[in-house]
């Protein structure tokens, strides 16, 4: 069985590129992404429900939550508040970034992608 992840990040063009090869990153690891946002997120407004649909259904079912936070990402903190809500007893990971969330006692917080990636390749398992 594969660990499905969710990796969320801000929307801008600039970590749009950053979050594609986060995700490359997690795949190479044998994980499979729940939703890959980064190649639909600029599409018509007409489509924006469905897709905010399969986000959200993304998030409530994936074993990994990943956000990364070095930078504002509203829609990042709907769907961290979507994992908290909907998925209680599973944790989320926060790489970077500053909020009083981050210290919910589902969050785990990581300085750096490195130490993502150190702490999830150890303690992550199917």
């Amino acid at each position: 069985m594969t660990v499905r992840f969710y990796l969320a990040a801000n929307s801008s063009p600039e970590w749009v590129q950053v979050a594609q090869q986060r995700i490359v990153e997690l795949e190479a690891l044998g994980w499979t992404c729940a939703f890959d946002w980064t190649r639909v997120v600029h599409e018509p407004d007409r489509l924006w429900t469905r897709l905010a649909d399969r986000d959200v259904r993304a998030v409530s079912r994936c074993d990994v939550f990943v956000l990364l936070a070095d930078t504002e990402t509203p829609g990042g903190m709907c769907e961290l508040g979507v994992r908290l809500g909907v998925r209680p007893r599973k944790r989320a990971y926060v790489v970077g970034g500053k909020h009083f969330f981050f210290h919910h006692r589902q969050v785990i917080r990581c300085k750096d992608w490195a130490t993502f990636l150190d702490l999830a390749s150890r303690s992550v398992r199917p």
